[in-house]
Parts: structure tokens; C-alpha cells; sequence
């Protein structure tokens, strides 16, 4: 995730084959291969990362890499895929560790930037679908992409996504007891957008929460974009929609009883989770007479209702 969380600043070095970081002792100190004090991005836990279903999803995502294979290909091709890394990023500070890459904050000639760095096969399997889906998708509620970066062992690289900086997360923005809808509205308005962009190209996320929408401070307000595309999926990607996938709390029922698939019905429900979050701060506790506050509007709860519909076919 690229927010903009903060930590001790301390100086790291690009070495060729590892990360050395220097600081002060209670800094971070890690090397690329050592992950014990990495402290999680975010509470949620991925469901991918600690379920059958999820492991059968990530081995389905193995076999099928070939169009991020083809990707990569292609960016080599163009020169889009850089071997300079350590020359063109000065890493900062870590930011946290996601489900497929570690991040951290780097400046560069233009100012600072986000970078996931994936070591493992499935950490870069994962890595590169995100970065195909970026490169792939057109929206100005999209986190941009600023680069595909190989860099350590020949033979077997480290990949680096590098992002464009945010300030932070949506977490920031919703304080205890949530927003007021006057708040809400315009962020939700954003929300609302994104997804549309997204399917209209195609595409799902697939593991929509406030921890992947990344937002920017502006004059006119936040500006929200959306992130973590590894678990994204498009339309024509049949097989992979087979599996469940996303963060638990935020799932549509059908994902959670593997009677459906998730998809972009599956989006629109985590849509109106995260609204009645940015409402209260709080997950829903059922799905039956959704109200998060006394004085919620009228099109306030018709939308929530329509979103939160535990039948897929009937969700707005």
C-alpha cells in the first residue's frame, strides 16, 4: 500500500543483493530476507493468505501467469522494466508490509514516491499482476504507476513496484464514531466513480477497504485513489473467479459461503461496508436493518440498503 504513514526516518542503501539500513538502534532494521519486526499495514487479515481457498486461488494464479508474463515481456521490450533502481531511489523509511510486498518511502529527482518490494515467486507473481492491472487501467482514482524495477540476485531479482506518494490512507480520515454524512458524501462520490471506472474497463478489485483507498490532501478536499491490485481479476479471467478471495468483514456473503464468485457485484457490497465505516467507524454487525445512525437521511440508508443486499442479483 502506498499511504504515507510515519516512522523514524533512517538511511537505507540500494546493495545489490539486500537492503542495509542504518539508523538508530530502535529504528527499523531489516534486511530483505528478514521480516520478524515488519509491523502489518493494516488489523484486516488477508483471507488469501490464511485459507485453503485462498491458497488454491494464489497456485491458480501460478498456472495462469502468462499474461503477466507476457506483461513483463513486453516491458522489457520497450525498456519499461529498469535495472537502475538503486540510482534512481534513496529509501527513507519503511511504511509497512502488505499481502504480496513489502513498502517504502523513497525520494527520487521529482520528490518521493512509494516502493513494493517483492522477493518470494508468489510476492512477485502477485506484484506484477498489480502492476499489469495499473498499467492496464485508465483513472484518475487510480494510485499511478511510476515504474517496474528489477534489482539483487541475477537470476533471481527482487521486483519493485514503484507508486506514486499518498498521505495516507482512509483510515486517517474517519474519526471515532465516524464522519458525518455531509463528510461522507463527497468521499463516497469519489468511491462511486472509481468503481465505476474500474468495471467499466473490465476489471475488479476484489479486496475493496479503507486500507486501499489511498487518499491526497487538496485545496478542494481529499482526493481519493483506489490500490493493492494483486487479488484484482478481469471479467474475461473465468477461472480465477472461482475462488474466494478479500479481507474478512468486508466480503459479500456469496464470497464467504463459496456459493459465488467475487466479482463486481462482490465490489459494490465491500462499497457499502466501507460506507457504513466512514459512518461509524464500525464493521456491521448483520445485514438486517442497517442503520448507522438515528439521524442517517433517507437516500443515505436506501443506499446502504442497496449495497449491503445479500443477494448478488438484487444489489444495486
Amino acid at each position: 500500500m502506498a499511504s504515507g504513514r510515519d516512522e523514524e526516518p533512517c538511511e537505507i542503501r540500494c546493495d545489490a543483493a539486500q537492503l542495509d539500513i542504518e539508523g538508530p538502534s530502535d529504528s527499523l532494521h531489516l534486511m530483505l530476507d528478514d521480516r520478524a519486526r515488519v509491523k502489518p499495514l493494516n488489523a484486516g487479515v488477508e483471507l488469501y493468505a490464511h485459507s485453503e481457498a485462498s491458497r488454491e486461488m494464489v497456485l491458480v494464479l501460478l498456472k495462469l501467469g502468462t499474461a503477466e508474463a507476457s506483461f513483463v515481456q513486453q516491458l522489457r521490450a520497450s525498456g519499461k522494466v529498469f535495472l537502475d533502481f538503486p540510482q534512481r531511489f534513496t529509501l527513507t523509511h519503511m511504511l509497512g508490509q502488505g499481502g504480496c510486498a513489502r513498502v517504502y518511502c523513497a525520494k527520487h529527482a521529482d520528490g518521493e514516491a512509494a516502493i513494493k518490494v517483492a522477493e518470494t515467486k508468489i510476492e512477485k507473481d502477485l506484484l506484477l499482476r498489480e502492476s499489469r492491472f495499473l498499467h492496464e487501467l485508465s483513472s484518475d482514482h487510480v494510485v499511478k504507476p511510476l515504474g517496474l524495477y528489477e534489482f539483487g540476485v541475477k537470476g533471481n531479482p527482487c521486483v519493485a513496484l514503484a507508486l506514486e506518494k499518498m498521505d495516507g490512507d482512509l483510515c486517517d480520515l474517519i474519526p471515532a464514531g465516524g464522519l458525518d454524512e455531509a463528510s461522507a458524501r463527497p468521499l463516497m462520490k469519489q468511491l462511486v466513480c472509481a468503481l465505476g471506472d474500474l468495471h467499466g474497463q473490465g476489471k475488479a478489485h476484489r479486496d475493496l477497504k479503507p486500507a486501499n483507498i489511498l487518499y491526497r490532501g487538496t485545496s478542494d478536499g481529499p482526493l481519493l485513489k483506489l490500490c493493492d491490485f494483486g487479488l484484482a481479476c478481469g471479467f474475461d479471467e473465468n477461472e480465477q473467479w472461482k475462488h474466494a478471495c478479500g479481507t474478512p468483514g468486508y466480503c459479500a456473503p456469496e464470497v464467504l459461503r463459496r456459493e459465488g464468485r467475487a466479482d463486481a457485484k462482490s465490489d459494490l457490497f465491500s462499497l457499502g461496508v466501507v460506507f457504513f465505516v466512514m459512518l461509524t467507524s464500525l464493521l456491521p454487525e448483520n445485514l438486517h436493518g442497517v442503520c448507522p445512525t438515528p439521524s442517517a437521511s433517507d437516500d443515505c440508508l436506501q443506499l446502504l440498503v442497496g449495497l449491503l443486499e445479500p443477494d448478488a442479483q438484487k444489489r444495486c
